[in-house]
């Protein structure tokens, strides 16, 4: 049995939906799989995760401002929180010895650059596979609603907070108002947090729009009875869809027959491109 980690982070739901279609691909396949979520409060010393008899790791963080969610560099990058991911010594990718693959992914908005946006985070989380001595075999990336814009960097500026934290706060109110973090906290602190949440806009699915502003328009443009969408990404704010998620359930399958699925039974070295799934 071939052993697989996801170690993600999440904060509208978008990149764990993602996740969660990998870990049901791996499972199907008969792989031991371990579904990690990097969150803020989560305390590593009394639940580590260890890489030592991973075979194929997948990174997955969403995009905050350009870059993966700090949350995630924060644990498996150059510097924070500084924690141990192996029990022995780290493998290097250039030594011999059996092929540990990597996957990096993401969920992104892409409003402006469209999906050049997610080059960069794939990119370091790349990096971040072949630190820990994992081979990057495929990438993917798709379409996810955003909270960002409006409320969120109102937030920022009342509180003096990253944008990252900024939206990752507002969401975990959004989800549950009454939990210990915010029923502990400084009266003044959640009272502005409250306002800012109740200026929230939803659209008929209970999707936050973005800023306000209309996503969507009833101008049929190619009278076929479908709307028309402002952004790149159509129905932004109702992505990762079925299709995306079906992308992503083809995508890890074909990791795992090109890769895993192989004649003596070892992990088939990279050909040539990555595989990647970007759009």
């Amino acid at each position: 049995m071939r052993n697989a980690i996801i170690m993600y982070s999440s904060i509208t739901g978008n990149t764990e939906k993602v996740a969660q279609v990998f870990e049901s691909v791996l499972k199907a396949h008969n792989f031991n799989t371990a579904l990690e979520k990097v969150y803020p409060q989560r305390d590593y010393a009394s639940g580590p995760i260890f890489f030592d008899d991973c075979d194929l790791l997948c990174l997955g963080a969403p995009i905050i401002a350009a870059m993966p969610y700090r949350e995630l560099s924060s644990v498996i990058g150059w510097s924070g929180k500084h924690v141990e991911l192996f029990k022995g010594p780290r493998p290097n990718p250039s030594q011999p010895g059996r092929l540990r693959a990597g996957i990096a992914f993401s969920t992104f908005g892409g409003t402006v650059a469209g999906p050049r946006e997610c080059i960069p985070t794939l990119e370091l989380e790349k990096e971040y596979l072949q630190l820990y001595g994992f081979t990057p075999v495929g990438q993917f990336a798709c379409p996810g609603k955003q909270l960002r814009h409006g409320p969120v960097d109102e937030l920022n500026a009342r509180l003096k907070i990253d944008i990252d934290d900024a939206q990752a706060l507002l969401q975990r109110f959004m989800d549950d108002p009454d939990s210990a973090e915010f029923t502990s906290m400084d009266t003044g602190r959640l009272e502005i947090i409250r306002k800012v949440a109740s200026k929230m806009d939803f659209d008929e699915n209970g999707n936050p729009l973005m800023a306000g502003e209309q996503v969507m328009f009833d101008n049929d443009p190619l009278g076929n009875g479908m709307k028309g969408s402002k952004y790149i990404h159509y129905n932004l704010q109702d992505r990762p869809h079925q299709r995306d998620l079906k992308m992503a359930e083809y995508f890890m399958t074909e990791i795992i027959e090109d890769f895993f699925l192989t004649a003596d039974g070892q992990i088939r070295q990279p050909m040539g491109a990555m595989y990647s799934c970007i759009y």
